[in-house]
This record gives C-alpha cells, sequence and structure tokens, in this order.
C-alpha cells in the first residue's frame, strides 16, 4: 500500500503512537524502581485489561466473531503479554534509551515474517533493509561501548520481543482484518489480562503500594503505561493496521526511539557511540524497507 493511501488521520493517529510507545520505555523504568520485572509486567497487563472492562462489556457482544477468538488470543499474547514481560526483565540490565532503539527492529520483523508466512510481497530494496537493520541490531547486541565483542543476553529479549510484535501485527492484518479495532483490543487484552490480575494477588504489590510511597510513584507509571501506551495505543495501532498495512502501521519505530532517547538524557542515561551507530544502520533499514 502506497502513501497516497493513507489519509491525515492516519499521520495523526502514527504520530501519536511514536510519542506513546516512546515514552513507555522510561515507564516501564520507574515501575521497575519499587516492583520487579514479573510485577511490572502483570500490574501493566491487569491494569489494562480492567480499563477494558466497560468496553468489553458494552462492545465485544456481537462485534466480535467468536469463530477468531484464536487470533484475538494469539495476537493479545505476541503483541502485548509476552513483550511485557521481555521488556520488564531486559530493563533491568538495559537503558531505557537502548531498549528504544532496538525497539524499531518492529517492521524489519513484521516484514520477514510477512515474507515467510504471509505472502508478504518482496523487493531487493526491502532485502538491503532488513540486511542493514540487522546489522544495527547485531552492533548493540554484540559489541560493547570499545567495540569489542560481547554478547548482551538482555537486549537479545528485546529483539525476541519485536518478533513478537512482527507475528502479531501480521497475524491483526491477515485474520483479523475486518474486525472492530475497539472490539479486538478489548478481546485480546481481557483475555490476557484474567490470569494477569489472578496471580498479582500472590504477589506482594498491594502490600507495597500501600506502606511505600516509591511503589505509588511506581504505580502512577504503570498506570499511565497501561492506559495511554497500551490501552488507547493498541486500539489506534489495530486500527492503523486494518486502515492501512501492517509494515506502514510498524514504521512508528522510526520516531520510537528518537523519543526514548529523549527521555533518556532527561533521566541522566548516557549512551555510547556504538548506540547511536545502531540506531543509525536500523532505521536506514527501516527506511529502505518503507520505499
Amino acid at each position: 500500500m502506497n502513501s497516497s493511501s493513507q489519509s491525515l488521520k492516519d499521520y495523526l493517529i502514527f504520530i501519536f503512537l511514536c510519542i506513546t510507545w516512546g515514552s513507555s520505555f522510561i515507564l516501564i523504568k520507574k515501575g521497575l524502581i519499587a516492583f520487579d520485572p514479573v510485577e511490572v509486567a502483570i500490574l501493566r497487563i491487569g491494569i489494562t485489561a480492567l480499563a477494558f472492562i466497560p468496553i468489553y462489556a458494552l462492545m465485544v457482544k456481537g462485534r466480535f466473531p467468536l469463530h477468531k477468538m484464536k487470533y484475538a488470543v494469539l495476537a493479545g499474547l505476541l503483541g502485548n503479554g509476552i513483550p511485557a514481560f521481555l521488556y520488564a526483565i531486559a530493563q533491568t540490565h538495559v537503558e531505557s534509551s537502548v531498549a528504544g532503539i532496538l525497539n524499531s527492529l518492529t517492521p524489519i520483523f513484521v516484514w520477514v515474517i510477512g515474507l515467510l508466512f504471509f505472502a508478504t510481497h518482496f523487493r531487493i530494496t526491502q532485502l538491503a533493509g532488513v540486511v542493514i537493520g540487522f546489522l544495527g541490531a547485531a552492533a548493540i547486541v554484540l559489541l560493547n561501548h570499545r567495540f569489542q565483542f560481547r554478547l548482551d543476553s538482555f537486549t537479545l529479549l528485546i529483539v525476541l520481543a519485536t518478533v513478537c510484535y512482527g507475528l502479531s501485527a501480521n497475524v491483526v492484518k491477515t485474520y483479523l482484518q475486518d474486525v472492530n479495532a475497539i472490539a479486538l483490543s478489548a478481546m485480546a487484552l481481557f483475555i490476557i489480562g484474567i490470569p494477569a490480575i489472578a496471580y498479582s494477588f500472590f504477589t506482594d504489590i498491594y502490600t507495597s503500594v500501600v506502606s511505600e510511597s516509591a511503589a505509588r510513584l511506581s504505580l502512577l507509571a504503570l498506570i499511565i503505561l497501561a492506559l495511554v501506551g497500551t490501552a488507547l495505543a493498541n486500539i489506534l495501532f489495530y486500527r492503523l493496521i486494518q486502515k492501512t498495512s501492517a509494515v506502514f502501521a510498524s514504521s512508528v519505530a522510526y520516531l520510537i526511539p528518537v523519543t526514548a532517547l529523549g527521555w533518556g538524557l532527561l533521566d541522566g542515561e548516557a549512551l555510547a557511540a556504538i548506540h547511536l551507530l545502531g540506531m543509525g544502520l536500523i532505521l536506514v533499514g527501516v527506511w529502505l524497507l518503507r520505499r
């Protein structure tokens, strides 16, 4: 689908998603101040599910085709459930700005997975973009600030999360194209949210929130992340995929690292030259992919 098929509304949604998702990494970082990675993930998923209860009750009945339930569950797990845990675990050792940079791999994996499993069209410039993007990711994952070899397993978790995003985007575009975006979001997130909410009662989350001011601030960051960065953003992202293309929608990865870098610098994070080089290669790869 070429650029003429995108409306002004589509581009406004695109910009909103860039800013919103670019802020997600700093919010995860703030959530990790008081909660462990598993608690951060289940709070993010659980709060989002609670926010969707009214929508679920009002909209899903009659608007969601039950025979597509398996695809909604798959989209929810791959697009929200699994990545929530992967990012939270990774960011115990990876700066939020670096997480934002690696998130830019998403449209590359959307295309690769689409080519392998969903009959996406192939062009040689796109293949060049994939190769260059992967070189950028490899630089971040395999080299330290002195350009010496080292394997950072925590950055690999973020790469795995972008693979999940790539799968989810293709599932939505291929199997859920005609489903109301709000109903789809409600169904996908509410289903994965039920076990997250249930598990939260076996943690120290509620005791910490009552007794510690730091936990309340971390909870506030995760509420913003859940309501804006997950609930609202998912509705808009699903709509964008349905109205345009999976690759166009996932190209929010262009500006996500810019927002993430801005928040990281404000929070005192330091970036090495290898991170900037890797980001440059990834974004060049995404640009070639979009051509």
